[in-house]
């Protein structure tokens, strides 16, 4: 049910939670082994979370990088004064140019994207650390070009 103004509507969409197909995880006699294998089980998630975030990030770190390289390599071609020669304009008349000024700026963004993605990893990695072990020690150090991790329980 929902209030629509003055008017109480009944076909409202519902959110549902099941809890059927319960799964029974590294049962043991002991309750402080059950534990410990919960939070290995845990911190495989989250190494598992690491490893996707990471693969993510080296994909896209080196799109931009390819990026990067053709617009330099633009740069340095209008810098030579070899943009629009005939054999690379053929089929293409009447194209001008890129103006440098865009190109620098699209560098410089390419770049500072380039230096977040270092970091990024890291602080997700955190995060979720900080959901499954409230109160335990964690460090993150990112540098660029590598990411590490320090985790203490």
């Amino acid at each position: 049910m929902a209030l629509e103004g003055n008017a109480l509507r009944h076909d409202v969409a519902q959110v549902t939670v099941s809890f059927d197909k319960h799964r029974m995880v590294d049962p043991t006699a002991v309750e402080d082994e059950t534990r410990r294998l919960l939070k290995r089980r845990a911190f495989d998630h989250l190494l598992t979370l690491a490893l996707a975030g990471i693969a993510e990030a080296h994909g896209e770190r080196g799109d931009l990088q390819r990026e990067r390289d053709l617009l330099r390599s633009k740069m340095a071609a209008l810098a030579a004064g070899n943009w629009g020669s005939a054999s690379d304009t053929e089929g293409k008349a009447g194209e001008a140019p890129p103006d440098p000024r865009a190109l620098e700026r699209r560098i410089k963004d390419i770049d500072a994207q380039l230096s977040t993605l270092s970091t990024g990893c890291c602080r997700r990695i955190s995060t979720s650390w900080s959901t499954c072990w409230p109160g335990q020690s964690r460090t993150c150090a990112a540098s660029a070009p590598r990411c590490a991790l320090t985790v203490r329980a």
